[in-house]
């Protein structure tokens, strides 16, 4: 299962690479009089989980490569030497193999999709950032409310075209973690835990670590999005309501601006049907956990 949404997942982003570049560079392409105040280290939690990843690769790979060891040494009943070291070279290959698309692959991927939510929500801050700092120093221009509303409604265009590219894969994302999960804690609630060295329960430990910081990540970055313009709404809002006169002409165009910002829809979703954000994590969350209570009891 996991082979096949990875391979979707890479064809889809194959087809779609062209797109992707052209997003990356308009939005890497900030003006530097928008940015009134720099976020500092942007994209830590990009680097961070692909970190994550990378290691759980490699411990999911020692891990794997001790259990098969200790396997083998306990299957000695077979005679042919020959067909014993292929089969464990075959299956310590098969495991690596695995690991590196899970753990490699497939966070690569959600980090490009929380690459560019990152981005998006850079210039949504600095959106924010400025009619605050207008705000304060109560120098309001229409001509600066124009262009930002200009760039909200580029910013608007480019996250839709992002969610375009994406949302396929979010939502097969999301049916693959919530199936293994389900499937990681049945192992766990049926397995034996009497054992303190390193075998097959940590395996499933870490599989289910995993698989929810990758839900955690996706649904995070993209709720940020939706975060940001509230926080845009709410800053043009608090502008007309304190500093303008509803007649005037920086009134109306503010009145616009609101209207723009309150009837956009600026956010990451699955397939369409639902928007990413912290609310989705914690549901999901309770999901897994109730379905495998019950696939549990069904079992048993």
């Amino acid at each position: 299962m996991d082979l096949v949404i990875y391979l979707i997942a890479i064809d889809i982003l194959y087809c779609r690479r062209k797109k992707i570049q052209r997003h990356i560079k308009n939005l890497l392409q900030i003006p530097e009089e928008v940015l009134v105040q720099q976020q500092r280290h942007k994209f830590t939690n990009v680097c961070a989980i692909m970190a994550i990843g990378g290691v759980f690769a490699v411990i999911y790979s020692a891990l794997s490569i001790v259990v098969i060891i200790k396997k083998k040494i306990q299957a000695t009943e077979s005679t042919d030497d020959t067909i014993k070291e292929a089969k464990f070279i075959l299956h310590i290959l098969q495991l690596l193999l695995y690991a590196i698309h899970t753990y490699i692959g497939i966070p690569m991927q959600a980090c490009l999709f929380a690459f560019l939510c990152l981005l998006v929500n850079e210039r949504l801050y600095a959106i924010n950032m400025d009619l605050q700092d207008m705000v304060q120093k109560k120098v309001i221009k229409v001509m600066r409310i124009r262009q930002l509303r200009a760039i909200f409604c580029d910013l608007q265009e480019t996250s839709s075209e992002i969610d375009a590219v994406f949302r396929e894969i979010n939502f097969i994302w999301l049916i693959k973690i919530i199936i293994r999960c389900c499937m990681s804690f049945y192992d766990i609630l049926t397995m034996n835990w009497y054992k303190f060295l390193v075998s097959e329960e940590i395996i499933v430990l870490l599989d289910v670590m995993f698989d929810i910081a990758h839900l955690a990540l996706l649904c995070i970055m993209a709720g940020k999005i939706s975060d940001s313009k509230i926080h845009v709404l709410e800053s043009i809002t608090y502008m007309g309501k304190e500093r303008v006169s509803v007649l005037s002409d920086l009134g109306y165009e503010i009145q616009f601006f609101v209207s723009v910002v309150g009837h956009s829809k600026m956010a990451m979703t699955a397939a369409n049907i639902f928007p990413l954000n912290k609310n989705l994590v914690v549901t999901l969350l309770g999901v897994i956990g109730s379905y495998s209570v019950v696939i549990y009891q069904i079992s048993n």
